[in-house]
């Protein structure tokens, strides 16, 4: 579980956080959602205990988390950023295992067979294509297995099935870590609407659940619909008629 108290940050007189705070269980799927320049990375920056220059605390599983836990990164934080960081002339399963001390061939395999590109594990990943890339980073946070995914607007330049697939994907992890998915849109748009959301919004974290949310708003829109085209006067013989029938039940 991670847990941020009352985070205050700014770059000058440019107020980012004010008294933020955010609880968030250890396993599950969080949209961050915030227009360009909000504060999604730094709050990232944060999570990932890479930025220190802040008032507050941050907790992970009940540990106040300061400058001191410098291997907290590298121990349970994985980050996929929009632009992927590869090496280039190296293969695709070369690279999955390139920076961990472990080199299980099998297991590197398996994990791109759950990322669809088993197929591509002797190509070089300068051939690949930018949702290929991205799936590729994503084998590589689940090679790292560690409690804390954070994707930094990673679909923002692929196009919608592979928006999708990578989606779909980082909710399948969220079910065994804590996944948190930046974008500035809402992704209601490629159809998914139940998701946990995290908006910044006065320098505040709100979390909150659209679909919730939705379901709300279409009871609402249909209680008006159904209204919709009725007079004031049907209305009141409704009402009557109702009434009649109460006080002949009474009688009889």
């Amino acid at each position: 579980m991670i847990k941020l108290v009352d985070i205050n940050k700014s770059y000058g007189k440019n107020i980012v956080f004010e008294n933020a705070k955010l609880t968030l269980p250890s396993t599950g799927f969080y949209l961050l959602l915030g227009e360009n320049g909000s504060g999604k990375s730094t709050l990232f920056e944060i999570l990932a205990n890479d930025d220190h220059s802040y008032e507050g605390k941050y907790f992970f599983d009940d540990k106040l988390i300061t400058k001191k836990d410098s291997d907290f990164h590298f121990s349970h934080v994985s980050i996929v950023y929009q632009e992927p960081y590869l090496i280039s002339k190296l293969t695709v399963v070369e690279n999955l295992m390139f920076p961990f001390d472990s080199k299980d061939r099998k297991y590197a395999e398996s994990i791109l067979k759950k990322v669809n590109l088993e197929s591509l594990k002797y190509e070089n990943v300068d051939t690949l294509s930018s949702g290929e890339k991205q799936r590729l980073m994503i084998a590589i946070a689940i090679f790292e297995n560690k409690e804390i995914l954070l994707l930094d607007e990673a679909i923002s330049n692929l196009d919608e099935q592979n928006a999708k697939d990578i989606i779909d994907l980082a909710i399948e992890l969220s079910k065994d870590r804590l996944v948190i998915f930046s974008s500035h849109d809402s992704l209601k748009e490629l159809g998914y609407t139940n998701l946990s959301v995290i908006s910044i919004e006065n320098n505040e974290l709100i979390l909150s659940n659209n679909y919730v949310n939705n379901r709300e708003n279409d009871n609402t829109n249909a209680v008006t619909s159904s209204l919709k085209g009725v007079s004031f006067l049907n209305i009141v013989k409704l009402i009557f008629k109702i009434i009649i029938k109460y006080f002949a039940f009474l009688v009889f």
